[in-house]
């Protein structure tokens, strides 16, 4: 039986409509138990709170109700640092996730800028690290003095998968996926992945 890597435990979220008129419940008491280098989908269809419940698991939003637990260990909910080091978002439409203004390896560099600790401990070559991945996924080193708009949208999808995992996170949110392909889980295998998606079918992992 696989360790439960991540946990939500009685996790609630509302919203409010203008003059918070309204009270609209996203989340209402959810537990959710994700075990350590799975693959677990959150399906359903618009407005059922799939991608807040994805969002609150990996610290991108805060429940107004609810723990988080980490192999077992409450995270504080207002730590950033704690979240940002063990979880990453891969958005289904990478244009609307990077800055227009920065080259590819600008966008690549900053996380790896933010998290400088991790480098340093483990005596890593930044360049040679971005040069591998590069490779893995099928992107020759030219895209780096590229910007988002002149690649396609697939080579700025496995840009945002580089950027999401060359921080070495535990957890992957794929934020409204429908297709997963082998080249992106054979590369994260040893991670675990969230997949949110509005398709009552199925993810389909290709």
């Amino acid at each position: 039986m696989k360790n439960i890597l991540l946990r939500g435990e009685n996790l609630t979220k509302y919203y409010f409509t203008h003059k918070k008129k309204l009270k609209i419940v996203a989340l209402n008491n959810v537990t959710i138990e994700i075990p350590e280098k799975s693959v677990v989908a959150l399906v359903g269809e618009s407005g059922s709170g799939k991608t807040t419940l994805g969002k609150i698991l990996i610290g991108i939003e805060k429940p107004d109700k609810g723990k988080i637990f980490y192999n077992g260990n409450e995270i504080k909910l207002n730590d950033r640092k704690i979240f940002s080091n063990l979880f990453q978002i891969i958005f289904q439409d990478p244009y609307s996730s990077f800055n227009p203004t920065f080259k590819i390896e600008k966008s690549i560099l900053e996380p790896l800028i933010l998290n400088k600790s991790y480098f340093e401990n483990f005596n890593i070559n930044r360049n040679d690290l971005i040069l591998n991945i590069l490779n893995e996924v099928g992107l020759d080193r030219s895209v780096l003095e590229k910007y988002p708009y002149e690649l396609s949208g697939g080579e700025l999808q496995r840009v945002a998968f580089i950027r999401a995992i060359i921080t070495n996170p535990k957890i992957i949110n794929w934020n409204n996926f429908t297709i997963v392909t082998p080249q992106f889980l054979n590369y994260s295998k040893h991670l675990t992945s969230i997949v949110v998606s509005a398709e009552y079918d199925g993810i389909t992992i290709t």
